[in-house]
């Protein structure tokens, strides 16, 4: 069922690959997985690809936080009707992913149901390209770059979840 028995520990001995490393080379995007996740704290914690995995999800919570964030400031701060529509509507998107992440990704990884948590992730990223879809209508585009990097990231943790879920699930 598991594919990556193989990867053990974030800390390895000199000349060793690191867990994020093995993991994060086969991601959608090596480059993206990598950097995000050796400079987020809670990978420290990480000692198995399973729990990367799941911390992988917890960092992708903590992005659309700071998002959703910056959303509400803007929501505050912004007097035309048609850019407050916008970023209302974002706003509930953002909601949205937060809630998959958080009331079904999580629950469903922590009881190994890694195709539900890997369909949740994905709806989780597909708020965010709502996003830029509202964006795109309203001429908003201060939001456009957060919504790419949280689709980025929300794609990079559902190709490490992915080989969790089981063949007879694909």
């Amino acid at each position: 069922m598991v594919l990556n028995q193989n990867f053990s520990s974030a800390a390895t001995a000199q000349g060793e690959e690191s867990l994020i490393s093995k993991a994060c080379k086969e991601s959608r995007n090596p480059d993206l997985c990598k950097s995000t996740l050796e400079t987020d704290p809670l990978t420290k914690k990480a000692e198995s690809y399973n729990s990367l995995c799941r911390v992988a999800m917890v960092v992708a919570i903590s992005k659309i936080k700071k998002v959703s964030f910056l959303l509400a400031k803007s929501l505050a701060k912004e007097s035309d009707f048609r850019n407050k529509s916008g970023i209302m509507v974002c706003t509930q998107r953002y909601d949205n992913a937060l809630y998959a992440l958080n009331m079904t990704a999580i629950p469903a990884f922590d009881e190994k149901n890694y195709n539900e948590a890997y369909h949740a992730v994905s709806l989780a990223g597909y708020c965010a390209t709502a996003c830029n879809d509202v964006c795109n209508e309203g001429g908003l585009t201060m939001f456009q770059q957060h919504n790419n990097e949280i689709y980025a990231f929300s794609s990079v943790v559902q190709s490490l979840l992915i080989k969790l879920v089981p063949a007879d699930q694909l």
